[in-house]
C-alpha cells in the first residue's frame, strides 16, 4: 500500500497577464489496485484559448478517470501495454477535438501535455 500527498502550485510567470495553466490529479482504487493520475497542461502563450485548451485536456483526463478507467479493469484491459494505448489514444481524441474548435473559430491554440498515471505498482508517463 503506498501513500500519496499531493500537492500543486502554478505561477503565470513575469511575461504573461494570465495563467494558463491547468492541473488535475485523481487518487483512487480499482479491484483493490491502487491508481493515480496527474497532469499538467499549459496552455501555449501567444496563442488564443490557451487557458481553455489546457483546462479542457485536464477536463477530459478527469472523466476518463471516472468514467472510462472502471470499464477498463472491468473488462480485463488493465495490462500497461493496454492502458498505454488506451492513454495515447485519448490524447489522440483531445488533440482531434482542440484542432476542430481552432478551425470552426478560425485561430490557433494548443497545450503542453504530461502525464503520470501509477496502477499496479508501475508507472506510465506521456509527455506532448
Amino acid at each position: 500500500m503506498f501513500i500519496y500527498t499531493c500537492g500543486a502550485i502554478s505561477d503565470r510567470g513575469d511575461v504573461r497577464k494570465e495563467n494558463q495553466d491547468s492541473i488535475l490529479f485523481r487518487l483512487g482504487e480499482e479491484k483493490r489496485q491502487e491508481a493515480a493520475l496527474f497532469v499538467v497542461a499549459d496552455g501555449m502563450g501567444g496563442l488564443s484559448y490557451g487557458a481553455q485548451t489546457s483546462q479542457y485536456i485536464t477536463g477530459q483526463f478527469g472523466q476518463w478517470w471516472e468514467t472510462q478507467l472502471p470499464l477498463i479493469v472491468q473488462d480485463g484491459m488493465d495490462r500497461e501495454e493496454d492502458i498505454q494505448e488506451l492513454l495515447e489514444q485519448e490524447i489522440w481524441d483531445i488533440n482531434q477535438a482542440i484542432l476542430a474548435f481552432n478551425q470552426r473559430m478560425n485561430c490557433r491554440s494548443g497545450s503542453t501535455l504530461s502525464l503520470l498515471f501509477l496502477y499496479k505498482n508501475k508507472y506510465l508517463k506521456l509527455r506532448t
